[in-house]
């Protein structure tokens, strides 16, 4: 789908549909919409307030949030055929130094003072009894896409070989021509110096 309103994406790495990149889809869908992935939300942050790229796909919303705070019109869309939800665990690693205390840390991380901190910053909480963020849908109103936990484990390797294999030949294109771009600049500035 080459769609110049889809132009100027940048995204970032996130679950990968293996069925569209055996077909091929993903590279040439990213080629013809000039999509970029990049390292992390910062990257795409900077990226919009810059004006540089207008979409961004898989940010996190806290990002979102820091941007609409500071003046720039972002606005965040939620997928009407589900959104994944990224998990920040909170453990007691075993055989630590203060056990109990690192309960009680994690017990207050779920509590009321601390999940309500969240929202306040544009993100959800964990639990659903929190309100969302201003101007967000409620979290049970949102399809969730289930992750395969278990899939991703066994075939993680693969999947990321993959990813790296269409987007290197993606990159090289670009460095090349990067690298062809400014060796034409270097010329004509070279060619400017012998004249003046």
């Amino acid at each position: 789908m080459t769609d110049p309103s889809f132009t100027s994406l940048a995204g970032v790495g996130g679950r990968h549909d293996g069925e569209a990149a055996r077909l091929g889809l993903l590279p040439r869908s990213c080629d013809a919409n000039d999509v970029m992935i990049v390292q992390g939300n910062q990257q795409v942050s900077d990226m919009l307030k810059r004006g540089e790229r207008l979409i961004a796909v898989g940010a996190l919303d806290l990002y979102a949030a820091d941007l609409k705070s500071e003046g720039h019109p972002i606005k965040t869309l939620y997928p009407s055929d589900g959104v994944f939800i990224i998990p920040s665990p909170t453990s007691v690693v075993k055989g630590s130094p203060h056990p109990n205390a690192a309960k009680l840390f994690a017990e207050f991380m779920i509590g009321d003072d601390a999940q309500k901190v969240f929202p306040a910053d544009g993100g959800y909480s964990v639990r659903t009894d929190i309100a969302p963020p201003a101007g967000s849908p409620d979290l049970n109103s949102l399809k969730i896409i289930a992750v395969d936990d278990d899939y991703i484990e066994r075939e993680s390797q693969r999947i990321k070989r993959q990813f790296n294999e269409i987007f290197r030949k993606r990159l090289s294109r670009l460095l090349n021509g990067a690298l062809r771009y400014r060796g034409v600049r270097r010329f004509v500035r070279c060619r400017s110096h012998l004249r003046g």
